[in-house]
């Protein structure tokens, strides 16, 4: 029997050692470059991450802490605070780096003592005889006085103010606010009887209202030397109150600040301040005025203390003090180290060799995130060697990335209307001749009739001009080189969907947008263009409603132009 139950154990042990065995054994398979804060279950992501085969890292572990806090509890209510004093445990686990639970218990004993007499005690029942006929003030004054035991404990949600920090690995300060709920149970007594049980007599103090500082002070020297301190009697509580023992229990909200000192990985002191709200007005004992009413404020009870905190587990420190950016900054600073010193460009385009396509680029071409001399027309010719870099789509290039013009009449061969134009014949756009009759281009008015000058279209609220009219303006910059007599009127527009004003600043803007491309890029003067701009004065597509929608844009977009005219 005693064998088959040291077999029984061995083995159950082996079944419980068998999952450490198979983690510490994968942890040792992958190694990392930062496993401090890492636990063996999480080791293969956090190696995934540092070799970029996932974006996100192994969480750090939450390693829990636990605290110790003195210090100074208080209640606010209707009589005259004294000194108390007040103690309280707690456990705090990260649920992220900025996100925490901390469970608190705590307990402590304050005291308040009036100097001024009243005479308001018809209704409380601890000072007019009900609960103690001993206790009966009734006809005359009394001075109010209390001692509070109390216990509470809560559950509380704290947040991080300052934990995300760029400057440094980890911060030296932390603030933090908490807000929880939980119980405050307490047991509130007065002293009003002397040792021989008998009633303290206030008889002999005049009024206090009218005493000055010192003489207040006085008054409650002789409170403090006449009563003996043993708090006997039970102050007032509501008819309802729960009770544990002796002591009220009340469901409670608590909040609260505090400001963390870091000392070290695993140390740290806390200043806080917390507030216990109940809801109840008989934390001291006392809720009339002297018109015997209830006061309007309710009690709650308050507490500054000073703590020191205590990490526990393996990892270095808790979540909320570990910086969420440190491993992303640092991984950043370990891949500028490695470009620095590992990573070569030996054609200087920007694209270092390992990731380089094309690592003979010549200096000053344009290239793509691949290292790849840039293409913009997709000829075949890059844009460093192309002539003409936006040369229109399917258009047949020679060697230099030029355009085929067969009869060299200015019109690429893709678009040319009339391929076989006789050598010096002035034709439009289009490749067809113009005839004489009919005047020549800048040579008569009736030159703008026969040209079908370019349309340059632009997106809504756009003034940019879209790549697809780049082969446009390259042909019409052709044409004005070939005519240098030739003037040109740029007229810009918009659509209806605007303010006059914005809608002519846009189709100035346009207009001005298509003068400085070829200006720039053809090398075209601008004194040789003149700028009209009319808004949505002049549409081409006319009673378009002003909404939006799929069904008009197409008709939208027609307005949205800048027009070209030949000035006669």
């Amino acid at each position: 029997m005693k064998l088959h139950w040291k077999l029984l154990f061995a083995g159950f042990m082996f079944l419980a050692f068998c999952p450490v065995l198979s983690l510490a054994q994968e942890g040792n398979r992958y190694q990392l470059k930062d496993s401090a804060n890492v636990r063996d279950k999480n080791k293969m992501r956090q190696w995934s991450y540092e070799n970029s085969l996932t974006n996100y890292p192994a969480p750090k572990q939450d390693n829990p802490s636990v605290g110790l806090k003195l210090g100074l509890p208080f209640v606010s209510g209707d009589v005259r605070v004294e000194k108390g004093m007040g103690a309280a445990l707690n456990v705090r686990k990260a649920l992220g780096h900025f996100f925490s639970l901390r469970g608190e218990a705590g307990g402590g004993v304050v005291k308040g003592q009036n100097w001024r007499k009243s005479s308001g005690i018809a209704n409380n029942p601890g000072l007019n005889g009900v609960l103690n006929t001993t206790v009966d003030f009734t006809g005359v004054d009394v001075i109010h006085n209390y001692k509070m035991k109390f216990i509470d404990f809560d559950v509380q949600a704290v947040l991080n103010f300052n934990n995300l920090n760029f400057y440094s690995k980890t911060a030296k300060w932390s603030l933090f606010g908490f807000l929880g709920a939980g119980f405050l149970m307490y047991d509130t007594k007065l002293d009003q009887l002397d040792a021989t049980n008998s009633q303290y007599d206030y008889s002999a103090i005049n009024d206090p209202e009218s005493f000055a500082a010192a003489a207040q002070k006085e008054v409650l020297n002789w409170i403090r030397d006449t009563r003996d301190g043993t708090y006997e009697s039970v102050a007032e509580y509501l008819p309802q109150q729960a009770f544990a023992g002796n002591f009220a229990v009340d469901p409670a909200i608590t909040a609260g600040l505090g400001l963390a000192l870091r000392l070290s990985d695993r140390i740290d002191l806390a200043l806080e301040h917390k507030i216990t709200i109940t809801g109840d007005d008989l934390l001291d004992g006392q809720r009339w005025e002297e018109t015997n009413t209830p006061t309007g404020a309710k009690d709650y009870k308050q507490f500054t203390s000073l703590g020191i905190n205590f990490r526990i587990g393996k990892g270095e420190e808790s979540r909320w003090w570990s910086n969420p950016m440190d491993m992303p900054l640092n991984r950043i600073r370990m891949m500028e180290t490695k470009m620095g010193k590992d990573e070569k460009d030996a054609d200087a385009d920007g694209v270092v060799d390992s990731r380089d396509m094309e690592k003979n680029t010549p200096a000053g071409a344009r290239v793509d995130v691949k290292g790849v001399a840039m293409d913009s027309d997709e000829d075949g010719i890059p844009d460093f060697r192309d002539k003409e870099p936006f040369s229109p789509k399917d258009a047949q290039v020679d060697k230099s990335g030029k355009s085929l013009d067969s009869d060299s009449d200015g019109v690429p061969d893709v678009f040319d209307q009339e391929q076989n134009t006789d050598a010096g014949a002035q034709v439009d756009v289009r490749g067809v001749k113009i005839e004489t009759g009919k005047g020549t281009v800048g040579g008569g008015p009736a030159a703008s009739a026969n040209m079908m000058l370019p349309m340059v279209n632009f997106d809504f609220g756009s003034g940019e001009i879209k790549q697809e009219f780049f082969p446009q303006l390259y042909r019409l910059a052709n044409l004005m080189r070939d005519n240098p007599d030739l003037r040109l009127q740029v007229v810009g527009h918009a659509d209806n969907r605007n303010t006059t004003d914005y809608n002519m600043k846009l189709s100035k803007e346009r207009a001005s947008v298509c003068v400085a491309f070829m200006t720039k890029n053809f090398g075209i003067p601008e004194t040789r263009f003149d700028i009209v701009y009319k808004g949505a004065e002049d549409p081409l597509i006319k009673d378009l409603p002003q909404s939006r929608g799929d069904q008009f844009e197409k008709f939208h977009y027609l307005n949205r132009r800048v027009e070209f005219r030949v000035i006669e």
